[in-house]
């Protein structure tokens, strides 16, 4: 870890600083019913410290770069989530080099091939998966996920809206305990933590799913998560309920305008959601593989979908003049970022197709 930030071009001049914290082991107490017992930290990054996370990932970003080197394959990796998209053969073998460069390492970290939501390889196509990547599953100890959903960084993917669907209404009750929790702090006399929290805590998780999934799918989740933060609000801030109308006003309007700035999500779903599939156009396009139809994508019939309401709206009054199709807006990133060996129109057999396997530890 500390060679690695030492080599780094931009983060090098921390090193003294990092060197200071993590030079010498430390001792971390850890509570056994009524006794303390010390343990001593001599490897990794040290719980509660700011930089742990940045000096984790990388340490194992090399190992990231290494697994995916030279494949038909791309990694997206989050801290300690590691995903591979690629064809079977070449997402499998990513995922046997990295585990080599784990065991190797000798850091001490492990693939959790015991647990099914650790490690587990996610079949991307209504076919039945061929034989090969049930036994390459099987032989690696990894979980097969062939029912079209799957819960991925606090969001999920798929190609099953229906069992997504599902699976974001349940969501509910884990923010109304958030929510209750909150309003319990407020009886408290904590009115100004709790505003906090229900703003940076309460907020952010629907945000992050309207930002994931597309507007059909997160909409029957917007309304009665509106209700409840009016509802804390309300019992935050002392205020009547119903709202009136200057008083919803208020709540709603955005803080740079002078308000409030809880905004209702069933207003701004479709915006968050076609603003966020937007600026990740660019590096959605450097991941299709070869034999990818464009106009096949999910991404590109829900951004179409929200088009059309757009304009039904009167958002944007003539679409030639102010908002080109999205299949043609992918058609120009993909000129210019093309994957090698990439079609615009082009068949991929069942054994050519795209899998994604994810690893936690």
């Amino acid at each position: 870890m500390l060679t690695a930030l030492y080599s780094h071009d931009v983060l090098s001049p921390l090193f003294p600083f990092v060197f200071w914290l993590y030079g010498q082991s430390s001792p971390l107490l850890y509570r056994s019913d009524d006794d303390f017992v010390t343990l001593l930290s001599e490897t990794g990054v040290r719980q509660g410290c700011v930089l742990g996370s940045m000096l984790y990932a990388l340490s194992v970003h090399p190992f990231y770069r290494a697994a995916l080197s030279g494949l038909n394959a791309r990694g997206v990796a989050i801290i300690d989530d590691f995903h591979i998209n690629g064809t079977a053969t070449d997402a499998f073998r990513a995922f046997d080099r990295y585990a080599d460069l784990l065991r190797a390492s000798g850091s001490g970290l492990r693939l959790h091939r015991d647990h099914p939501t650790k490690a587990w390889a996610m079949w991307l196509r209504p076919d039945p998966p061929p034989p090969e990547v049930v036994s390459g599953c099987r032989d690696r100890g990894l979980t097969l996920v062939d029912s079209g959903c799957m819960p991925c960084l606090g969001s999920f993917i798929g190609t099953d809206d229906a069992r997504i669907t599902q699976l974001t209404r349940a969501t509910l009750p884990s923010y109304s305990r958030i929510i209750d929790g909150i309003i319990a702090l407020h009886h408290r006399s904590h009115t100004q933590q709790a505003a906090l929290l229900l703003r940076y805590c309460a907020i952010s998780q629907p945000v992050y799913l309207l930002h994931t999934l597309p507007p059909p799918i997160t909409h029957s989740l917007c309304v009665p998560f509106d209700t409840a933060i009016r509802h804390a609000c309300c019992t935050l801030f002392d205020l009547p309920s119903p709202l009136p109308a200057e008083a919803l006003f208020d709540l709603h309007l955005p803080f740079r305008f002078g308000g409030c700035g809880f905004r209702p999500t069933v207003r701004t779903s479709r915006a968050g959601f076609w603003a966020a599939a937007a600026a990740a156009l660019p590096t959605i396009v450097s991941t299709l593989h070869q034999g990818t139809v464009l106009q096949d994508l999910p991404l590109v019939r829900h951004l179409q979908t929200l088009h059309a309401w757009a304009l039904e709206a009167g958002i944007v009054p003539d679409e030639a003049a102010f908002l080109p199709s999205w299949s043609d807006t992918l058609a120009r990133y993909t000129t210019s970022q093309m994957h090698p060996g990439m079609q615009k129109v082009s068949h991929t057999s069942s054994r050519g197709a795209s899998m994604t396997l994810g690893y936690t530890p």
